[in-house]
């Protein structure tokens, strides 16, 4: 269909290469951003197309998601495999047919789009954990309206990807590292225990160990004081699993 760009004549879509410690490696992941002209994907205008290659089976997140989406309590992610053909045409040598680049995971990714699309809040606070456990970080999350805040230094804890008024925030953290007020009041003020306890066990049961400072969400609505966690790269579930066939206790290689 003409909305989705094909016969278009000038581009609808920027691409970039995707990821942290995965980007050095020869397989690469994706992100397309569409242009604001361009219709949605799906409801998606940013779409991720993963290699995930620390995953050797290449479906663990695919797996990890399809169960997300039948228990109660747990907010998950649209997924699908992806068979990605590029035609390469940025090289001198421009190429004249699509290269087969093999299987990938389409991931949605989690931001105000997202939100309306699941018909939860798209005004209020979300934010991906980059190197996040918990502490105040003073220096580094700051309110917008403080004169030394600066976006790069705070995406350093956590990316901003909802409502940029950050005050709900350090609320929490501040009652968090309070030590004169119990944890256990603290715990039932700001967080939904059905929610974390669902979301720790699930992580427990498939081997999720990789969030201690990453790989989740936190989502709070407006005019609540809640937050809720939302799963995020589930590379390293089901991994024990995997080990445990490959030992060599077991026979299997």
């Amino acid at each position: 269909p003409e909305e989705l760009g094909y016969n278009a004549i000038i581009p609808n879509a920027v691409v970039n290469i995707r990821g942290a410690t995965s980007t050095s490696h020869v397989q690469k992941s994706y992100k397309i951003s569409l242009m604001e002209n361009s219709e949605p994907w799906r409801g998606q205008k940013t779409i991720a197309l993963n290699k995930h290659v620390y995953d050797n089976v290449r479906f663990r997140n695919k797996l990890s998601y399809d169960y997300i989406k039948q228990i109660p309590d747990l907010i998950g992610l649209r997924t699908q495999f992806v068979h990605l053909y590029v035609k390469d045409e940025t090289n001198t040598v421009k190429n004249t047919k699509f290269v087969d680049y093999g299987l990938f995971t389409q991931v949605e990714l989690p931001n105000k789009t997202y939100l309306k699309n699941h018909k939860l809040d798209s005004s209020g606070q979300l934010y991906k954990a980059t190197f996040f456990e918990f502490e105040r970080y003073e220096n580094n999350l700051r309110l917008k309206t403080d004169p030394a805040y600066d976006e790069a230094v705070f995406n350093k804890i956590l990316e901003t990807k909802g409502n940029e008024d950050h005050t709900k925030l350090l609320e929490m953290l501040d009652a968090v590292n309070d030590y004169g007020i119990s944890i256990e009041s603290t715990f039932e003020r700001y967080f939904d225990a059905d929610n974390y306890f669902t979301w720790l066990a699930f992580s427990i049961l498939t081997g999720s160990v990789d969030l201690q400072l990453q790989n989740f969400y936190l989502y709070s609505p407006t005019n609540s004081k809640k937050w809720y966690f939302i799963p995020w790269d589930q590379d390293s579930a089901w991994e024990r699993c995997e080990s445990e066939k490959k030992s060599p206790e077991t026979g299997f290689e």
